[in-house]
């Protein structure tokens, strides 16, 4: 007999996160931690091993962002439009998307762990 899948693992968040960092693109290999971000337009980014820790995204637009090997870990997204990211080889872990627009996510040889997706268009 198979056992019950178990529910996916929440974000772990900090009860604070550093507030709206002035983020006008995204560079290889930088690393965001502990980071709440708001109404920000992203789109079509290229940037390479970009490694978010700990964000709390609402609103954000990364549509068309080409993100080679993203590493997102502890990550709640809300609002965000996520639409058309190529995301070879990311990471996944402990990821909360909902309300979100995610059609055309490519997430290629990535590895996914504790993603829930709720009230979105995939």
């Amino acid at each position: 007999m198979l056992a019950a899948a178990r529910s996916p693992e929440s974000p772990k968040l900090p009860p604070e996160l550093a507030a709206d960092l002035e983020i006008n693109s995204l560079v290889h290999d930088a690393r965001y931690a502990e980071l709440e971000l708001r109404d920000v337009e992203l789109r079509e980014q290229n940037a390479r091993g970009v490694t978010l820790e700990a964000v709390d995204f609402t609103g954000v637009d990364l549509s068309g962002s080409r993100l080679e090997h993203l590493s997102v870990a502890d990550g709640r997204f809300s609002g965000c439009n996520l639409a058309n990211i190529d995301a070879r080889g990311a990471g996944v872990t402990r990821v909360g998307v909902e309300s979100s627009r995610l059609t055309g996510i490519a997430l290629t040889e990535a590895a996914v762990q504790d993603l829930s997706i709720a009230s979105s268009r995939v």
